[in-house]
């Protein structure tokens, strides 16, 4: 019959600290690995954001000729200017996100254009019921992520010569998010889109 020999009271102890250290090693990684799957989703969600956004502006200025210069413009003013907006004009307190009052209407039913600048978009998502409308005292409850998207545009070249804004442009979309801290706190991303007017004729 073999004997069996019993643990020392030090190898248990040693035991049970590896045990310890071990489920500490791995309590503590799961924090960054949700912090980690966070981002990403946002990120994954700011990419999506701007790219509706860029092709959002690209089907409504390509629709005619009067709709390019509605949307886009054919000089460096409104409504799209050559300039991105200030920085002051990115910043939003927690009341003003949740203000009906500043932003317009809706693209998609998530994002709202600025009413004073229309070059500054806020997206939102959010689980609330349709019934529920951004101002309500509910709304803010079940929002999952807001981002401030500013738009712009560039002049684009040809064989290295400049076309004028009534050819085409280079569409800018800045996302940065969360919408509820300052602007310099906050994450971001820029999205690009190179857009030709399918209705420009030129003037003989």
């Amino acid at each position: 019959m073999r004997k069996i020999i019993p643990f020392t009271m030090v190898e248990l102890i040693l035991a049970l600290g590896v045990c310890a250290i071990g489920i500490c090693s791995i309590m503590a990684l799961i924090p960054v690995g949700a912090n980690a799957t966070r981002d990403a989703a946002l990120e994954t969600y700011a990419a999506s954001a701007g790219e509706q956004l860029l092709h959002f502006l690209e089907y409504s200025a390509t629709l005619s000729a009067q709709d390019w210069n509605d949307t886009i413009g054919e000089s460096g003013d409104a409504p799209i200017t050559g300039g991105k907006p200030e920085e002051q004009d990115l910043e939003f307190t927690i009341a003003d996100l949740n203000n009906p009052d500043i932003w317009g209407g809706t693209i998609a039913d998530n994002v709202y254009q600025g009413k004073e600048n229309q070059q500054i978009y806020l997206i939102i998502s959010h689980r609330n019921d349709e019934s529920i409308p951004l101002g309500d005292e509910s709304f803010p409850e079940k929002i999952d992520f807001r981002a401030i998207l500013a738009v712009w545009k560039e002049q684009i070249s040809v064989n290295s010569n400049p076309i004028p804004y009534g050819t085409g442009a280079r569409l800018n979309v800045e996302v940065s998010w969360p919408a509820e801290l300052p602007y310099d706190a906050r994450q971001k991303s820029l999205y690009c889109l190179t857009v030709f007017n399918p209705n420009y004729k030129a003037s003989e």
